[in-house]
C-alpha cells in the first residue's frame, strides 16, 4: 500500500516520479525533493548544491550556519560526499495535505534560492 502522502502529489507544482517529487520554483527552476519516511515523522531533502560546484567556496560551513540562523523551517547541511543538503522534518500524526505542499514548497524554494547564492546555477 501506497504511503498517504503520494495520493497529495497529483497536480499543481509537485510531480511525484517514483520516490521523488519535482517541485517547479519558477518556470526555469526546479527542485527535486525525496521523501524519507520515518516511524513517527517524514523527512523531506533536497540537494541545494553538488560538491563538486560549492569545493572551491571558503566558509561554507559558517555560511550554511548563518543560513540555518536565518531559516525557520528549512535546515542546511554538508552531506558524507561534500553536498549541501536542505532538510525539514514534519510528524506524521496530524500532517494535511495543506501542510505537506507547504513544507515540501517552501524547502524547494529555499533550497534552490541557496543553490543560486553559492553557485549561480540552476544545477540538477
Amino acid at each position: 500500500m501506497k504511503p498517504e502522502w503520494t495520493s497529495w502529489c497529483r497536480g499543481g507544482d509537485v510531480h511525484l516520479d517514483g520516490d521523488v517529487l519535482e517541485v517547479l520554483v519558477s518556470r526555469e527552476r526546479r527542485q527535486f525533493v525525496v521523501v524519507h519516511e520515518e516511524d513517527e515523522e517524514l523527512v523531506l531533502t533536497s540537494r541545494a548544491a553538488k560538491a563538486a560546484d560549492i569545493s572551491d567556496l571558503e566558509d561554507l560551513s559558517m555560511r550554511l550556519w548563518e543560513r540555518n540562523r536565518s531559516t525557520p523551517l528549512v535546515g542546511f547541511r554538508i552531506d558524507a560526499r561534500g553536498h549541501v543538503i536542505a532538510e525539514t522534518a514534519l510528524p506524521r500524526v496530524g500532517l494535511t495535505r495543506s501542510e505537506f505542499h507547504i513544507a515540501v514548497l517552501n524547502l524547494a524554494v529555499e533550497a534552490d534560492r541557496l543553490e543560486f547564492l553559492l553557485t549561480g546555477k540552476n544545477l540538477l
